[in-house]
């Protein structure tokens, strides 16, 4: 078993912002979860009156990494107004035998209102590499108090196996589409085969889309990568070029596997390098083309993949800021009727504007994270004058 204790800024929240289970009259909760996002963005990028969801988890597979997240409230402060709480984590295996790490940090300092609900500065990461029931245990101890409350949570960890879950393309774009609700990694393994061997005109469309999507997860499930590489070398060409065609989007280092392919799919590999659509990872560039504009639309499609496969909230944002384009609103008809390239520049522009807008309506309207996300760009960040007021009328603030 691993341990990986990472720290981050704490944040406040009203008390009615969490889910999890109610607090009451309790110092502190216990979150077990493999939802990264579950200890970011849904939690310091949403306003507080917004209540954040996570998924909790009680069973997860080999390697696959877990977070233990403590949230508190009402801590005993010092003279100074100090608080001084820590956590400690015991992890009982399957044999009996057990590993602790002592003193987590929850919070050192100073704290201005008790009641709102905190983070905890710490967040232990958890992997473990054989199957069984483990045990965990959380002693959160507030030092100023003396007190002491004790959490437990089991966690099953099973054998990975690649299952079948996909037979039409209705419950595959559904999965897809709701998958950072609901986080089922088993699942995206079959999704490849699947998505590889359906009409060859949707996977082409797509292709950029939902490879980024699969490359995102995969990412976030560095567990499953090995089980892919294993099955390659008995994959159709329509599966080896989806796999081949995904590398590029997953945060891992492919380079010994591509050493070791055969020279026709090493040059396969070589050349989609040369010419895949790159994910905007700094941003949406501005147009000058129409051309141009066709390929934006790609990238942001991309924006939308990366979401649906974390529900992070940086491609929310880049989609947002393009809403500053709507400043060249009228361009496109003007284009239309001069044809000059001067005039197909703005006109370009204003199509990257109008595809974004609409993707940021229409997905408000279905996805309860999107609109969070979007009513704390338009609380907190600085928005330039256009995007701001073209998210404002998103909102229906007007």
């Amino acid at each position: 078993m691993k341990i990986k204790l990472i720290g981050i800024w704490f944040t406040i929240c009203i008390l009615t912002a969490v889910v999890v289970q109610p607090i009451c009259a309790a110092e502190s909760i216990l979150l077990v979860t493999s939802d990264k996002t579950a200890v970011n963005d849904k939690w310091f990028k949403i306003m507080a009156q917004d209540v954040p969801q996570f998924n909790s988890t009680s069973s997860i597979f080999q390697n696959q990494q877990v977070a233990i997240v403590v949230f508190y409230k009402e801590p005993s402060t010092d003279s100074a107004h100090q608080a001084k709480i820590f956590f400690d984590l015991k992890v009982v295996f399957p044999d009996g035998n057990c590993t602790e790490q002592k003193e987590i940090k929850v919070i050192v300092g100073k704290i201005s209102e008790a009641k709102i609900v905190r983070l905890s500065e710490q967040i232990p990461y958890l992997t473990f590499d054989k199957p069984g029931n483990y045990q965990i245990q959380v002693s959160v101890r507030d030092m100023n108090a003396k007190t002491v409350q004790i959490h437990k949570k089991t966690i099953e960890v099973k054998e990975y196996f690649n299952n079948r879950y996909f037979n039409d393309i209705n419950t595959f774009s559904n999965w897809m589409n709701t998958y950072y609700q609901s986080l089922t990694p088993e699942k995206i393994i079959d999704g490849m085969v699947f998505f590889a061997h359906g009409d060859p005109n949707i996977r082409n469309k797509r292709f950029s889309q939902v490879s980024v999507f699969f490359g995102k997860a995969l990412s976030d499930n560095q567990y499953l990568i090995p089980h892919l590489l294993n099955i390659y070398p008995e994959q159709d060409n329509d599966m080896k070029m989806t796999i081949l065609g995904t590398l590029p989007y997953i945060k891992h280092d492919f380079s010994e596997f591509i050493n070791q392919l055969p020279d026709n799919e090493k040059q396969f590999y070589s050349e989609w390098l040369n010419q895949y659509i790159q994910y905007p990872d700094r941003g949406i560039k501005e147009p000058t083309t129409i051309k141009d504009s066709i390929r934006i639309s790609y990238q942001m499609d991309m924006l939308w993949s990366y979401f649906f496969a974390s529900g992070e909230y940086p491609p929310i944002k880049q989609l947002v800021e393009v809403l500053e384009l709507g400043k060249f609103k009228g361009s496109l008809e003007k284009y239309k009727q001069t044809k000059s390239s001067a005039d197909e520049e703005n006109a370009a522009k204003e199509l990257v504007y109008k595809a974004s807008r609409w993707s940021i309506e229409t997905n408000i309207k279905q996805h309860r994270l999107v609109k969070d996300y979007c009513e704390f760009i338009y609380a907190q960040e600085n928005l330039p004058p256009y995007a701001k007021q073209e998210l404002k009328e998103v909102l229906g603030k007007n």
